[in-house]
C-alpha cells in the first residue's frame, strides 16, 4: 500500500496537535503593543491626569515624567483557577527608560483570597513587593520576563530566558486579574511596553509529546516525500 505524502502526514499530525492543545477551560490573553489596551478589553485606570502616551513601532510609551501624582495602568479581570496538568503563565516585555523616585512602572497579578504578586521597577532593578527583595537588570534595553506557577503558592521568574528567581506569592489577593503600566503614585517614570500576555496553560501530555516527535520524524531527511 502506498504511503501518504509527507505533506499530508504533517498536516494531519499538526491538526491533532492543535486539537489536543485546545481544551475549553484554559485561556490565553495577549496585548501586543499594536493598539491602546483599552481598545482590546483592558480597563484603563488613571490618576493625576494619566500619562502622555503614544504607540511606536509596535510598543506603547508611557510618559509620566510630568508629576509624581501620575499613575496610568491597565487591568483585566480573569480567573486564576488552575486545573490538573495546567499552570499559570504571565509574560511581558518592557524597557525602563527613566525613573525618579523609589520605583514606578510595575505589574501585578492577584487571585482572590489566594495569591498576590507585585513587581515595581526602578531604572536598573526591580522590587518584588511581596517578598521585599531587589533583582538587578541591565538598564536602558528591553527585557523579556516570564512568570510561571503550578499552584499559586510558589513561582519561577525568568528574565531573557534565564532563571532569575524562585519565590512565593503573598497568600492574599483582591479580585483575580492582572494590572500593569505606570503603577506607582509618588514617583515619575518613562517606560516602553512591548507586550503583556497571561493565562492558564495546559501542560503538554504524553500524546502531545508523541505527536511532536512524529512531526520531527516525518520532517527528517531520511523520510521519503
Amino acid at each position: 500500500m502506498q504511503r501518504p505524502p509527507l505533506s499530508k502526514l504533517l498536516a494531519f499530525a499538526a491538526v491533532l496537535l492543535l486539537a489536543a492543545a485546545a481544551p475549553a477551560e484554559p485561556y490565553w490573553i495577549t496585548w501586543e503593543g499594536n493598539d491602546y489596551p483599552e481598545n482590546q478589553g483592558w480597563q484603563r485606570i488613571t490618576y493625576g491626569g494619566g500619562c502622555d502616551r503614544w504607540l511606536e513601532d509596535g510598543t506603547m510609551v508611557l510618559d509620566g515624567l510630568a508629576s509624581i501624582d501620575i499613575s496610568d495602568f491597565y487591568r483585566l479581570d480573569a480567573s486564576m483557577d488552575i486545573g490538573p496538568d495546567e499552570f499559570f503563565l504571565m509574560e511581558w516585555r518592557l524597557r525602563v527608560d527613566e525613573v525618579y523616585g523609589f520605583a514606578d512602572p510595575g505589574i501585578n497579578m492577584t487571585s482572590l483570597d489566594q495569591a498576590m504578586l507585585t513587581i515595581v521597577y526602578s531604572a536598573d532593578r526591580f522590587y518584588i513587593l511581596d517578598e521585599h527583595i531587589w533583582i538587578d537588570f541591565a538598564p536602558g534595553v528591553f527585557h523579556d520576563y516570564s512568570l510561571k506557577s503550578y499552584d499559586l503558592v510558589t513561582y519561577t521568574l525568568h528574565i531573557d530566558g534565564e532563571l532569575a528567581h524562585t519565590g512565593q506569592y503573598s497568600p492574599a489577593g483582591w479580585d483575580s486579574g492582572v494590572e500593569w503600566g505606570d503603577y506607582v503614585r509618588g514617583a515619575r517614570s518613562l517606560s516602553t511596553w512591548d507586550y503583556v500576555r497571561f493565562g492558564i496553560v495546559p501542560e503538554p501530555t504524553g500524546a502531545l509529546l508523541g505527536l511532536a516527535a512524529l512531526l520531527v520524524l516525518l520532517s527528517s531527511p531520511g523520510i521519503r516525500r
